[in-house]
């Protein structure tokens, strides 16, 4: 039963992480046969996977051809909409309950991420990762994200988690985590968009200057921006190419 548990968290992991990577298209076919060959795990675990993976809302399965879920206007717009109702509001309630030297943490690792990205050839460009440099195809070698990739994944929205677990309010977080493994897969496109994670970053410090300030009017006026101006990059028609490209 462990060994069993294990390799569909294995399978689990190895898709979402190339999903959220942007190995995995949106749209690519995803074989149970090919996962279980690829990482030598029997078929069982590999189908609990791609299940909870469905639920997560980041793969679809249809007549049990499972794929990767596309992103559609529609679904950057609703999913906003909810983060626009729920995370200001998380913002102003952890004043007072959050724990600071976590927000420090992630404050000194913001600006030394944004100090290397903005020291970059393009200025306000951001480093290409090597899953961006490879294309669209299949991780078909088993390719492994870099440190720096790991790193900057693992830390760089943490603020959000942060605050909407500092609120104590136990249904907030059920409903973000329900929306998590989405919100994730459109913060991985958002990431396509010229200069759009620099400034996110930028956005992220000034949250985290009126959290430290205990402010809880200036976070929630600061969430909602970084929020807004967020998806309407992602809205724009003329960012489209980079978001929804194959």
């Amino acid at each position: 039963m462990i060994r069993k548990t294990n390799q569909t968290r294995i399978a689990y992991d190895f898709i979402r992480n190339a999903i959220f990577r942007g190995e995995l298209k949106p749209g690519t076919t995803i074989s149970e046969e090919w996962l279980g060959n690829h990482l030598n795990i029997s078929r069982t675990p590999v189908r609990e996977a791609l299940i909870r993976l469905q639920a997560d809302g980041l793969i679809t399965v249809v007549n049990n051809r499972a794929s990767v879920t596309p992103i559609t206007p529609v679904d950057i717009q609703e999913i906003y909409e909810l983060r626009l109702l729920l995370e200001p509001y998380a913002a102003r309630v952890c004043i007072g309950l959050i724990d600071k030297g976590e927000v420090r943490r992630v404050r000194d690792f913001t600006r030394r991420l944004l100090d290397e990205t903005v020291g970059g050839p393009n200025g306000r460009g951001r480093h290409v990762t090597a899953a961006e440099a490879e294309g669209p195809d299949i991780p078909h070698r088993g390719r492994t994200p870099g440190k720096r990739d790991e790193e900057r994944d693992r830390h760089v929205h943490d603020i959000h988690e942060l605050i909407i677990g500092s609120t104590r309010n136990q249904r907030l977080l059920t409903i973000t985590r329900t929306l998590q493994g989405q919100i994730n897969l459109l913060l991985n496109a958002a990431e396509r968009i010229p200069g759009r994670i620099v400034q996110s970053m930028e956005e992220h410090l000034c949250l985290i200057d009126a959290i430290l300030a205990d402010d809880p009017v200036k976070a929630e006026e600061h969430m909602r921006t970084h929020i807004r101006t967020n998806m309407n990059d992602m809205l724009n028609p003329a960012n489209f190419r980079f978001i929804f490209k194959e």
